[in-house]
């Protein structure tokens, strides 16, 4: 069975007693961004459990969850600058 791209869900789970959170996911950029934190944090970073149609579900630490506000033009301005100064190239990685 195809999910339509409006089935195809992530979910963030967490409550205030536990300091761990469930994410559920389709988004293949974050499906790879988990798998990968897996391998490099096994003990903090795991599947949570079988699922189905391309999904996958993890459990991470609570504090690995970010939210930010949305980027102004003077931030992202100040962000080049930044990567100049630094040498920053898009695509490195810290390994």
């Amino acid at each position: 069975m195809k999910l339509l791209p409006a089935e195809k869900e992530t979910i963030i789970n967490f409550d205030e007693s536990s300091d761990s959170a469930r994410i559920y996911t389709h988004d293949s950029r974050l499906k790879s961004k988990l798998k990968m934190l897996y391998q490099k944090f096994p003990e903090k970073i795991h599947p949570d459990r079988e699922v189905t149609h391309g999904a996958v579900s993890f459990v991470l630490p609570k504090n690995c969850i970010v939210i930010y506000p949305p980027h102004t033009d003077e931030w992202k301005a100040a962000a080049r600058e930044r990567a100049k100064i630094t040498g920053f190239q898009p695509g490195m990685t810290d390994k």
